[in-house]
């Protein structure tokens, strides 16, 4: 048996001579980092293909990808309404609304639900995969921080996220981050977001079967675990920025202390910005009532260090 993973899951950039008079910008998210929403994937500053460069020379990206991408850790958290807010004062130029907002498998196309804003010098900001209901009209003044909108799932996307778009005056996309791999000059933007060089745990749990990430992330990952005799568990972490290669452990111990199950694998072979790894621990290895313990490892590192109960 081996452990699975569960996905929630060339172009021209800007030279320093077209990054001059930039605007401030804020956050344009609201919510909490790694509680609500991950930065999933940064602007890649690599024209060409395979070799993946975000500013900082690291690989938190994908091919392509000219804008940074918010990823909600769950959809609940899209139910829940997570804002998206203007990251610099201008006016509203262009929308679209209206669309499908719970797209699971890239059905729709574009950016879906969008904001278009205008700001000083001639910069403009764009805000895709939104729900539907947009906050703001053209032709609309906003301010840094209000709200335009709330995150969804609209256009080319099969999870829930913020795609946010930075153009210059002649429509070229930049980078809205400063670093070595970035033609943006230092301490220009105000953007809140933390980068996170080494993989995260958002959240993790041991869950019974039949296994429901949703219903497992949501809302105690972390309550006790009495499982009845016969019933499996499935042990699980949410990770962000799992860059690979990557190894994983996965240990199920039992009340003597025994070693019961001992998987090892490779992690997921590309970069994803949000995964689910979930085991299954099934119910013929439960056979001995008492305190067991689910432990998974990634690269060394201990992720999930969690008890369960088997009645007897």
């Amino acid at each position: 048996m081996r452990a699975g993973w569960l996905i929630g899951l060339g172009a021209l950039v800007a030279c320093s001579g077209e990054t001059s008079g930039l605007p401030h910008l804020a956050l344009p998210i609201g919510g909490v980092d790694g509680q609500d929403w991950v930065t999933a994937y940064y602007f890649d500053n690599n024209p060409g293909t395979g070799v993946l460069h975000d500013y900082t020379c690291s690989a938190l990206t994908y091919d392509g990808n000219l804008g940074t991408d918010y990823q909600l850790v769950s959809w609940a958290k899209l139910e829940a309404g997570i804002e998206v807010r203007a990251a610099a004062p201008g006016m509203v130029t262009e929308i679209q609304d209206g669309l499908s907002d719970h797209n699971h498998a890239f059905e729709g196309t574009g950016l879906g639900n969008y904001v278009a804003i205008a700001h000083e010098n001639g910069y403009w900001t764009r805000y895709g995969h939104m729900r539907t209901g947009l906050r703001v009209a053209v032709g609309d003044r906003v301010e840094t921080g209000d709200v335009l909108g709330r995150v969804g799932a609209s256009g080319a996307t099969a999870y829930p996220r913020l795609a946010f778009e930075v153009m210059s005056p002649s429509n070229t996309p930049i980078d809205p981050h400063a670093g070595t791999c970035s033609t943006l000059p230092e301490d220009t933007w105000e953007l809140d977001d933390v980068y996170h060089a080494e993989p995260r745990v958002v959240a993790s749990g041991v869950s019974v079967l039949p296994f429901d990430f949703e219903a497992a992330v949501l809302p105690r990952p972390d309550m006790p675990i009495v499982t009845a005799p016969g019933t499996g568990v499935a042990a699980w972490v949410l990770v962000a920025g799992l860059v690979p290669p990557s190894a994983l452990q996965v240990d199920a111990i039992d009340p003597t202390g025994t070693v019961r199950l001992h998987l090892t694998g490779a992690g997921p072979p590309t970069y994803l910005g949000l995964t689910a790894i979930w085991v299954p621990l099934l119910a013929a290895t439960l056979d001995t009532p008492g305190e067991w313990r689910a432990q998974i490892r990634l690269d060394g590192n201990l992720l999930l260090d969690r008890t369960f109960t088997l009645a007897p």
